[in-house]
């Protein structure tokens, strides 16, 4: 009873001590302070519009968005009296108005913001370092659209009737949902606001609850109601922004593209480049066109030079796109597939410094190590795979590098580098070689060079037991059998190469090992007798064996060893005459068998005619071509001033003008005789001025002209004096060096465009006749070229300038005569109607205006649509005018 007793008053004490928590917690809460808005600002930043919302304490907002009115509602706790709005009439291209209006039910002020954009994201954020809150507001660039709802969904239907007339289910339904309530008014803030009906968005305070009463079927699910104006205009005008950035063109142009008709594709391409500049396809077009050019060069080298310049344009257009980093990769790529390493390098390493976390650096530094061990030199290759190694160490490509190292210090004859390279990857890759014969039959041949028979024997005897059929098997077996030779086991040398000859005889090893037979017969005839088991034929006749070989595979390796092993089969057997004649013919046919200081001279002149021929023919690229595919070793090293001199012109026809600049200096260098002094210093300039370096250029042109004034270049380097000094806007001395240039020399093929040049700053300096005196001297000193082909677009427009320039002059006369002539000389010309209206405007300076009324209206009817004939037309209405108002106009 007692324990009872306790257990209640426990209880009772708890109840009061929960309650007493209670009404302590609900007076604070009565007594908490309400935190009141005190500033609501607008402000306009990069692509959104930020509102800001200053308070006294923990901002209380709560946002409503009228969908159908487009207005956002944002209900704020404002002070009496505080006006709390900084820009009452804030507007921008997303916010069409703002404005303050109170809820009479809640009391609470609303804040309605509407929208000048049909869809307009937001989302709420803090204000950094004091109370508040922070709207942002972004117009979407593109409105949301419904999935699976075609064009005919947007049309207004009558809806079905059922049977018994009465509207369907649907139908009610849509009826008996609330009209969307309009825009709320949004007065002027000083004013105190009306009392307005609660808004749609202050409905769901008003409802009051009430028990649902059952039903026995759940009523479908009212449809969306979809406004199908809106959705047209959207439609309307993203169609417009499509045709715009021509999807549709753009479309036809990646169809061509994935079927791999690169040429239609890129046709494609240049019709949609020149008729959408301002595409937002714009980038992936140009881009995909350089990708099909360099798909097509890939296959037919004429296109390279449209794929290099295909890609010089996209990635200058558009250097921070995420197609660059390829584009160079395959940029580099072409310059590799010609030779042109240096370029290849300067690409890939480009590259690198762009990206060099990029997905294309472990490709990129790979490549550069195959153009080193390209060019043997094999410790950058090393350095740069090194770089792989470290930076990316569980690639897959470090262990196929390492080997390839080993493999071309292997093929250069360093066996000891190769060796100590192969055993470090041997190590940490041991079953690489067992996979991959190729490697592993290097691997016993450099045994075999450094010494290691036992280890080569075994090496190869394990290549001919794992790959048996394989064409490493079977070079493995005939290494066998020469080393066996080697080794004085002759008889095992001949059992093994018979035994290649028997089981592989259709095979080029089983070829090899004839004629290594053949010459075991010629060196011990008596070493084996004639078998019907065995095939010795090779043996027993080795001079017909090398015969039928020479006969059989001209021009391969088989009878270029035949040859040899002829020439030393005719020495044993003391024919001497004949030996010499056999390597005689080595030599004519296979001249790189033995590398002779006379061979190598006679080889490397061999080239150099080749290069003075095609430099004759103006063939630059072959010039280069030849230059970088023979440079190591036969072109390597030259130091003949004349060759050094047609590859700096080569470079310089080529645009490769820093390359041009640094093979004239070198020329320089080599010429102690300074025969070539006079020419190099000029090509140094002229490649300076083409490089855009224009102060460079004038500096050396006036050195040239000061060191040399009577060098066959003197005329030369004044025109382009005048064009470095026109370039570095100084058109008054400009236009003193191409008067000097072409007065002197007046048959100089650059004259013409000196005295085109020459008349363009006259005229700009409004000296008309010197300018009229310049373009005649252009025009009569063009002489027509088989090379150049037509006329140029400076003698063309000399014409034009003659007319404009007589006009300009006061000379109307002329004007109509030249203006005639040119319209006469080139019918199809776009300047002809500019032509017929100074003829015009001249016959009115001359006092004949009905020739120049004629003229006008003619121009104006067959110009009608162009500016000329739209002036034409109007100087024509003025004309009339002042002839029926003669008495009002004063002399």
């Amino acid at each position: 009873m007692v324990m009872v007793v306790r257990k209640r008053s426990v209880r009772g004490i708890a109840c009061l001590i929960a309650l007493a928590s209670f009404a302590l917690g609900f007076a604070y809460a009565l007594g908490a302070p309400v935190s009141h808005v005190q500033r609501v600002s607008f402000s306009k930043e990069e692509g959104r519009t930020l509102m800001t919302v200053i308070t006294d304490g923990r901002p209380e907002i709560k946002l409503t968005l009228n969908r159908a009115a487009n207005v956002l509602t944002a209900r704020i706790n404002v002070a009496a009296g505080v006006n709390v709005l900084a820009e009452p009439g804030y507007t921008d291209d997303v916010i069409r108005m703002v404005g303050l209006r109170r809820d009479n039910e809640t009391g609470e002020t609303l804040l309605d913001i509407a929208f000048a954009k049909p869809t307009v994201s937001y989302f709420l954020t803090s204000v950094p370092g004091q109370p508040g809150a922070v709207v942002n507001f972004r117009a979407l660039d593109k409105p949301v659209r419904v999935t699976g709802i075609g064009p005919e969904a947007f049309t207004r239907r009558k809806p079905p009737e059922s049977a018994d007339g009465a509207a369907p289910a649907a139908q009610v339904a849509q009826a008996a949902l609330p009209a969307p309530s309009p825009a709320p008014a949004v007065p002027a803030p000083a004013a105190p606001p009306a009392e307005p009906a609660a808004p749609a968005s202050a409905a769901p305070e008003a409802l009051v609850e009430t028990a649902p009463a059952p039903l026995p079927v759940a009523p479908p699910p009212a449809p969306v109601v979809v406004d199908p104006q809106r959705f047209a205009k959207v439609d309307e005008a993203y169609g417009k922004l499509q045709d715009q950035a021509g999807r549709t063109q753009f479309t036809v142009f990646m169809q061509k593209y994935r079927l791999e008709q690169y040429d239609e594709a890129v046709r494609l391409a240049d019709e949609f480049l020149a008729q959408y500049p301002q595409s937002l396809y714009r980038e992936r077009t140009m881009y995909l066109r350089a990708e099909a050019l360099y798909i097509l060069s890939k296959k037919d080298q004429a296109y390279l030079q449209q794929a290099l310049a295909a890609f010089n344009q996209a990635i200058a257009a558009f250097p921070d796109s995420p197609r660059a980093q390829q584009a160079m990769m395959h940029k580099a790529s072409l310059y590799g597939d010609v030779g042109f390493n240096i370029e290849a390098l300067t690409e890939y390493g480009g590259l690198l410094r762009l990206a060099p976390q990029g997905k294309f650096n472990v490709a990129a530094m790979f490549a550069r190590a195959q153009i080193y061990i390209a060019q043997q030199k094999f410790q950058l290759a090393y350095n740069e795979l090194e770089k792989i190694l470290l930076l990316y160490p569980n690639r897959r490509e470090v262990r196929d590098v390492k080997y390839l190292i080993a493999e071309s210090y292997f093929d250069r004859g360093q066996y000891e580098v190769a060796a100590a390279i192969f055993n470090e990857a041997i190590k940490q890759w041991p079953t690489f070689p067992k996979t991959h014969p190729a490697t592993f039959l290097k691997i016993a041949e450099t045994n075999f060079k450094l010494g290691a028979k036992r280890k080569a024997m075994e090496d190869w005897f394990s290549i001919v037991n794992l790959f048996p059929t394989a064409m490493e098997g079977r070079k493995a077996m005939l290494r066998i059998g020469e080393v066996y030779g080697e080794s004085n086991q002759q008889k095992a040398a001949a059992a093994t190469f018979e035994r290649l000859i028997r089981q592989y005889p259709k095979n080029n090893e089983a070829i090899l090992a004839r004629l290594r037979l053949a010459s075991l017969g010629v060196e011990n005839p008596e070493l084996v007798k004639d078998s019907v088991i065995f095939d010795y034929q090779a043996f027993a006749d080795p001079l017909a064996t090398f015969e039928e070989v020479i006969r059989k595979y001209p021009g391969k390796e088989y009878a270029q060893e035949a040859l040899k092993r002829k020439g030393r089969a005719l020495a044993i057997q003391k024919r001497y005459v004949a030996s010499i004649m056999a390597f005689k013919e080595l030599l004519r046919e296979y001249p790189a068998e033995r590398m002779s200081g006379e061979v190598f001279d006679a080889v490397r002149q061999n080239f150099l005619k080749m290069i003075d021929t095609f430099y004759a023919q103006e063939g630059f690229f072959t010039v280069l071509l030849t230059y970088y595919n023979n440079f190591d070793p036969f072109l390597r090293g030259i130091e003949d001033p004349r060759v050094l001199v047609m590859i700096a012109d080569s470079y310089q026809a080529m645009t490769l003008h820093d390359r041009a600049i640094e093979y004239y200096r070198l020329t320089s260098r080599f010429d102690e005789q300074n025969n070539l002094l006079e020419r190099t210093a000029f090509s140094i300039a002229q490649a300076t001025l083409s490089n855009n370096d224009y102060a460079g250029a004038e500096r050396l042109l006036r050195r040239f002209l000061r060191q040399f004034p009577n060098a066959p270049q003197t005329g030369d380097a004044r025109h382009l004096l005048g064009d470095a000094l026109y370039r570095l806007e100084r058109p008054a001395e400009a236009a003193t060096e191409w008067r000097i240039a072409v007065e002197r020399d007046p048959r100089n093929p650059r004259a013409p465009l000196s005295a085109y040049y020459l008349g363009l700053a006259y005229k700009e300096a409004r000296q008309y006749a010197l300018a009229f005196d310049a373009f005649n001297r252009a025009i009569d000193s063009w002489r027509p070229s088989v090379l150049t082909g037509g006329e140029p677009a400076y003698f063309i427009d000399s014409h034009y300038q003659l007319a404009e320039t007589a006009y300009l002059d006061g000379d109307f006369p002329g004007a109509i005569r030249l203006a005639g002539q040119a319209a006469a000389r080139y019918p199809e010309n776009a300047r002809n109607p500019w032509m017929e209206y100074i003829v015009s405007s001249s016959y009115e300076r001359v006092n004949k205006d009905d020739q120049a009324l004629a003229s006008l209206k003619d121009i104006s009817e067959r110009y009608a649509q162009t500016t000329i004939g739209k002036v034409a037309a109007a100087k024509l209405s003025h004309s009339e005018w002042k002839r029926k108002n003669q008495a009002i106009i004063y002399d």
